[in-house]
């Protein structure tokens, strides 16, 4: 089954490219990580100072609550700013 931890941060103006390059950074540090298939950082198009880190997993059925890994990054990021997150189930359909 494929899903998506989603960590989202609203951080103060002018700090958002610094919490996207340690997103980044933990996105890279994360390579081998069972289950994992993916670690993506994305912008805001908008504003600045939002950034956010999807880790996407094959594994047979989400973890409670999210992954290890995505509630350890929550945990640090929340000095940045408002953090969100959000686990999403992969359905049929849509376009590939």
């Amino acid at each position: 089954m494929k899903w998506v931890d989603i960590i989202r941060v609203r951080s103060a103006r002018g700090n958002g490219a610094s919490v996207a390059s340690r997103m980044s950074e933990w996105a890279a540090s994360c390579r081998g990580t069972r289950g994992l298939i993916a670690a993506r950082v994305y912008r805001n198009a908008d504003y600045e100072c939002d950034a956010s880190l999807h880790l996407v997993w094959n594994t047979p059925a989400p973890a409670p609550g999210g992954s290890e890994l995505a509630l350890r990054i929550f945990r640090e990021l929340t000095g940045q700013g408002l953090v969100d997150h959000d686990v999403w189930i992969e359905t049929k359909g849509g376009l590939q």
